[in-house]
């Protein structure tokens, strides 16, 4: 991908958020602090979005909405397309987010009491989905040796016994793990050997810049029919807001408990905008996203340059999202005060590790989905205030 092609869709375009009710950018103490935390990115939508958009709300009546003709095709084409994975059209159930996805999923697949493992530290709505559904977290806890995160199969195998349903994370958020065809095939056996059903969300996997992304169903029939792999275009195209998602369910018995539940909980259709931008992102999209993640690599460019000089912090380039994680354990204070100290000294908000699990204690997440001015000056204070914070 070209330099030109990259500043054709306007990557490289600050854009001032802050009256825009976005969550990520609200409430920071002085106008000039720079939001590098919440897992959404400062680039606008493609224009096929905008111009859909602009027809349809030029129409002017939104009442309600039917699916649009073709969704199917048009999410089962990109699939395909993109991953090189056979979808029936069947096995696509809309929701109106992931998060959503996973307490639907809980509440039909599991009863209170039962065990659910996360691979931690891992995305905090992992947590919050199984504790308010009144299921128990078991951890599998993430094995970090020499900056690189493994599984612990071991401690895999032996939880798996007592558990009914494990919530993978492909790529992984906060760690920027892209699991490997391996990874996930031992994954599978283990779970296909004491019957637990896999919940893999991979609303990351348009963001594998060093790897091929995998969907673990795809890999066997037998994983297929034990899994249900939750999806969105919302971080691939920015367009989280609009509350629009989907999952894959090639077995039929789960596709009916899944539908059950959503139907006794009221559980409707995303909103039509959501609609129209999945299908519009979906025919339209390639080329935008193929420029973004070039630009996003260029991006580690930028970190490396800024953080690897600093001696306490250890930040590896992540395989996929547009999340670094930052590893800042050597100056001996919690991820909480780290935060606290970037705020106030540097003027830069991070999301502090200890929210995915005490294994994140000592890190920092930092989005770097911006335009390269904006990450450069975030990276420079960060460089600074660090370099006069002494170690433990």
């Amino acid at each position: 991908m070209t330099h030109d092609a990259q500043t054709a869709f306007h990557f490289d375009v600050p854009h001032d958020r802050r009256d825009t009710y976005s969550q990520k950018w609200m409430n920071l103490p002085t106008t000039d602090c720079i939001a590098m935390c919440l897992a959404d990115m400062d680039f606008q939508a493609p224009q096929a979005v905008t111009d859909a958009f602009a027809a349809r709300v030029a129409h002017g009546i939104y009442g309600y909405t039917h699916y649009p003709d073709g969704l199917t095709q048009h999410i089962t084409a990109w699939v395909q397309r993109r991953y090189s994975w056979s979808v029936a059209e069947e096995w696509i159930a809309m929701n109106v987010g992931v998060v959503a996805s996973l307490c639907t999923i809980i509440r039909a697949l599991t009863q209170e009491g039962d065990r659910v493992i996360i691979q931690t530290p891992v995305y905090t709505p992992f947590f919050t989905s199984i504790r308010n559904n009144q299921r128990v977290v078991v951890e599998n806890q993430l094995v970090l040796e020499d900056g690189h995160y493994q599984m612990d199969f071991d401690a895999l195998e032996a939880q798996a016994r007592s558990a009914k349903l494990l919530i993978l994370c492909n790529p992984h958020n906060p760690v920027g793990r892209v699991w490997t065809r391996e990874e996930l095939t031992r994954v599978g056996e283990i779970c296909l050997a004491h019957g637990v059903t896999i919940v893999s969300d991979d609303i990351h996997c348009d963001f594998a810049l060093s790897r091929p992304y995998q969907a673990l169903a795809a890999l066997d029939d037998a994983f297929a029919q034990q899994s249900i792999t939750c999806l969105a275009a919302s971080k691939t195209f920015n367009i989280a807001g609009l509350d629009t998602s989907y999952e894959i369910i090639p077995n039929p018995d789960l596709r009916e408990k899944i539908a059950r539940e959503k139907a006794g909980r009221g559980i409707s259709k995303p909103n039509m905008f959501g609609l129209l931008a999945l299908e519009q992102v979906y025919q339209h999209g390639d080329a935008w996203l193929e420029a973004l993640c070039a630009y996003l690599r260029a991006s580690h460019a930028l970190l490396h340059a800024h953080l690897d000089p600093l001696e306490q912090v250890r930040c590896t380039t992540p395989e996929g999202t547009y999340l670094a994680w930052l590893d800042c354990r050597a100056y001996g204070r919690t991820s909480r005060e780290l935060c606290d100290y970037l705020l106030q000294t540097a003027r830069v908000r991070l999301t502090p590790g200890r929210i995915f699990g005490a294994t994140g204690e000592g890190f920092l997440r930092l989005n770097y989905g911006t335009d390269h001015t904006t990450l450069r000056t975030g990276l420079e204070r960060i460089a600074e205030a660090f370099s006069a914070l002494a170690p433990a």
